[in-house]
């Protein structure tokens, strides 16, 4: 019971922006908020393009290739994609996930950051700490707390109100730096960091060398190793079922419609995962049978990948059903976005979270099987 119970705390966390108000959804290929507009609640947006320069008054969560944010949030803003750029203001805490991520706007909290290269421009002012990791990572902004960076290369060109740290391979501080606190970096070699005659440092400088790292400090690097792991792994899978759903919604309401057979899509789901490699083996030792036994193995693994994303997709709608005698809305982009955060989450919890996304896996697979059996399958003969 106790492990349901914190199965059921962890579902409510993530489903409480939606019951506790009319959240806005929005899905398609680009979206665009004028800067006239303001939405008055949180605001959950998906597609290939992003623009938002009007007000939200409450949480953004944004997904897609290109982000831009140039309007005003009152809470917090979390953004995930490719391409994002922020320089507008937020009140909370600004989190994003990307591969190239500019800020130059104003943040009331947190910013945290992870991505390939990370620019924050002397325009940019953080409330509170900043916390950065990222291949290439360049801070010329302003935080009134603490600086984090850890990843490959970085440079500090702006002012940190607390103390900098540093954990990687160089860092660089330039000119105008000012840190008011101390300046503590990990690297291989003391070298590592070149540090201005012009810069500013209020505290000590003190060097860690990386190569010694204790129990503790190795601890700390797995689990931001887990949480990077983590993070992309949720991208991957939203990113996928969202392009799915977008590309093929006839198709995905079609499967939708079977994987509500549960305990049947379950148990076709087994038998697919577990007979389909036996026989794969089984044909590819005999000479007349090798060839189809690969084909029958790459198909096997193209189910597998193409099921992940859709585990997502069916446990969204598993929560719809949930919900279906309240006010809530759900499409289908929206079920494949709170289905596979949900779900990733959920994962998390010992014991309960991966049995539970093994089992919805088994039924996205068993569903996904049959539909093909169905509309492939069947109608070769045709």
């Amino acid at each position: 019971m106790r492990k349901i119970f914190k199965l059921g705390v962890a579902v409510s966390i993530i489903l409480t922006p939606l019951i506790a108000g009319a959240a806005y959804f929005r899905a398609g290929d680009s979206y665009t908020l004028r800067a006239d507009a303001v939405v008055d609640d949180n605001l959950y947006v998906a597609g290939s393009n992003l623009f938002i320069s009007g007000r939200v008054e409450g949480d953004i969560a944004g997904l897609g290739s290109a982000i831009v944010i140039s309007g005003a949030v009152s809470d917090d803003v979390l953004l995930a994609g490719g391409n994002i750029d922020f320089r507008g203001e937020t009140e909370g805490d600004l989190r994003v996930l990307g591969g190239t991520v500019l800020v130059s706007g104003k943040i009331g909290g947190d910013l945290v950051v992870t991505g390939g290269t990370v620019t924050i421009l002397p325009e940019a002012v953080i409330g509170k700490d900043v916390a950065v990791v990222g291949g290439e990572v360049f801070f010329a902004g302003e935080t009134k707390g603490d600086l984090l960076i850890s990843g490959g290369n970085a440079e500090i060109g702006g002012r940190v109100g607390g103390k900098a740290k540093f954990i990687g391979e160089e860092i660089r501080i330039a000119d105008g730096a000012s840190i008011v606190g101390n300046f503590i970096y990990r690297t291989k070699h003391p070298d590592d960091a070149l540090i201005s005659s012009a810069a500013q440092i209020g505290g000590a400088v003190q060097y860690e060398d990386l190569g010694a790292l204790g129990r503790e400090r190795a601890r700390e690097f797995w689990a931001g190793a887990f949480g990077i792991a983590f993070l992309t792994r949720l991208l991957v899978f939203l990113l996928s079922a969202f392009l799915i759903v977008w590309l093929l919604p006839k198709a995905s309401s079609s499967w939708l419609e079977r994987g509500r057979a549960f305990g049947k899509n379950l148990l076709t789901g087994f038998l697919v995962l577990v007979a389909t490699p036996i026989a794969a083996i089984i044909l590819c030792v005999t000479v007349i049978g090798s060839l189809a036994g690969l084909i029958l193995l790459v198909a096997y693994a193209l189910f597998i990948f193409a099921a992940l994303p859709l585990t997502g997709l069916l446990a969204g709608d598993i929560l719809a059903n949930l919900f279906k005698n309240s006010d809530l809305k759900f499409s289908l982009p929206n079920k494949a976005i709170v289905g596979t955060i949900t779900l990733s989450l959920v994962s998390l919890t010992p014991v309960i979270g991966p049995a539970l996304f093994f089992l919805i896996f088994l039924a996205s697979l068993g569903a996904l099987s049959q539909e093909f059996y169905t509309r492939v399958w069947l109608r070769r003969k045709l």
